[in-house]
């Protein structure tokens, strides 16, 4: 008895493409015609760290690069 074929809606697959340098890359994922677009993550969670990096990179702008990274650290709180 031959196998009956799925509908064109949204399956799981595996997608497969080749990188520039040739690295073979795999990963489980939907395709299909009727598949709706992907859930963004959200980074709500990091909104605190996001405003005490703008903060501290106003209070540490125009310094040399290590001297900035610095700064930096001493400016957001742990």
């Amino acid at each position: 008895m031959a196998r009956r074929k799925k509908p064109a809606g949204c399956s799981s697959t595996t997608i497969k493409f080749k990188t520039k340098r040739g690295k073979m890359i795999s990963f489980k994922g939907r395709s299909g015609a009727s598949c709706g677009p992907r859930k963004k993550p959200s980074t709500a969670h990091l909104r605190h760290w996001k405003s005490a990096m703008r903060s501290a990179a106003k209070h540490c702008k125009g310094k040399p690069k290590q001297a900035f990274r610095n700064c930096i650290a001493t400016q957001i709180p742990r």
